[in-house]
């Protein structure tokens, strides 16, 4: 699930062990290379569209978040970074360590010949296995902190599947078929017990989890956004409120709105105010959350306002259900249309 922010990594890695394929020039000048980039685009296609349509919204949003961090915190952010980066590397050996053992319960009796390879033995093509492994772990550390943006370890579990491809890639390691039957027995027990355990897991999550962490967050949202549409007849483009409640509504809706401004906007409360009433605002807060509900009230005088109470219900379990308050402020022209007779005309310097 975290793939997508390794999709560029990798791609980026397999370019680079073109590169060093002692056959890189015969490569080239064939068909391959280029029919393989045009395939990857192809599959790729939905994605980058996706991407584009919303302004790079997967990595910008991490890039607005470092910086905010750096607005709020007084700490050394070099430092930060230079301790995350540590972390990270750290947390990659320790998350790589199972597959470690099970190599090498899998190569035992480990003799030095053996070891020896594995530092020592290699050959030419294998420098393109190497490059494959771990550039998607090296290059996140090099260039990220050059973004200045603090590495997250889990944004390298992908780079993790790598890795043992450049261990077992030693010539001069002998896995039997029998140690191969086990390990891929084990592997496959594993992942069924996962899936046997996980729907429980959720179930038990649903039960005993904070009211926060249970709330119905894609059904508010699909019913915000349905809601929105029936009273401005207009797509959703900003929202805002109760910051949880309001990223939920950016990432479920089907408009996919910004939260507008962003907590890394510098606007006063008029300015802010100024841009919800003439670019329109979905306002959304719990109906216990009184601090937001009273912004709203005083920001948005004229917006229509709606308390909703939504099912808190998954898997035939059901949980009490949740309040929530809408406060429907429409772009200024369209509120003009809707007020305006089919006679009249709007007063000079308003809105088009």
């Amino acid at each position: 699930m975290l793939g997508k922010y390794y999709a560029g990594l990798i791609v980026l890695a397999c370019m680079l062990a073109a590169l060093l394929h002692p056959d890189r020039r015969s490569y080239f000048r064939s068909a391959r290379p280029y029919l393989a980039a045009a395939t990857c685009v192809i599959v790729l296609a939905p994605n980058l569209y996706w991407l584009i349509r919303h302004d790079f919204i997967s990595i910008t949003y991490h890039v607005l978040a470092e910086q905010r961090r750096v607005a709020m915190g007084g700490s050394n952010h070099a430092l930060t970074i230079i301790f995350r980066s540590i972390v990270v590397v750290a947390a990659f050996i320790g998350s790589l360590s199972p597959a470690l053992v099970a190599l090498w319960l899998c190569l035992r009796p480990f003799t030095v010949a053996m070891a020896r390879t594995i530092a020592r033995d290699w050959p030419v093509r294998r420098a393109t296995v190497g490059c494959i492994a771990f550039a998607p772990i090296v290059l996140p550390l090099v260039l990220m902190p050059l973004a200045g943006i603090a590495s997250r370890d889990p944004w390298n579990y992908p780079a993790y599947f790598f890795v043992p491809l450049a261990i077992v890639s030693a010539p001069g390691l002998v896995v039997t078929y029998r140690a191969t039957v086990a390990i891929v027995g084990a592997v496959a027990a594993v992942t069924l017990l996962v899936l046997a355990v996980s729907p429980l897991l959720m179930v038990a999550n649903f039960i005993v989890a904070k009211d926060e962490d249970a709330a119905p967050l894609g059904t508010l949202a699909r019913i915000a956004t349905d809601e929105w549409h029936s009273r401005t007849g207009q797509p959703l483009e900003f929202v805002n409120g109760s910051a949880r409640l309001a990223w939920a509504v950016t990432f479920y809706s089907t408009d996919h709105p910004r939260t507008a401004p962003d907590s890394n906007d510098d606007m006063s409360r008029a300015e802010l105010e100024k841009f919800w009433n003439e670019k329109g605002v979905l306002g959304i807060c719990g109906a216990v959350e009184l601090w937001c509900n009273e912004v709203f009230e005083k920001a948005l005088p004229a917006a229509q306002r709606m308390q909703i109470t939504v099912a808190n219900r998954f898997l035939g379990l059901h949980r009490a259900p949740v309040s929530y308050m809408l406060y429907l402020q429409p772009k200024r022209h369209i509120e003009q249309r809707r007020t305006l007779g089919p006679n009249q005309v709007a007063p000079a310097g308003s809105a088009p």
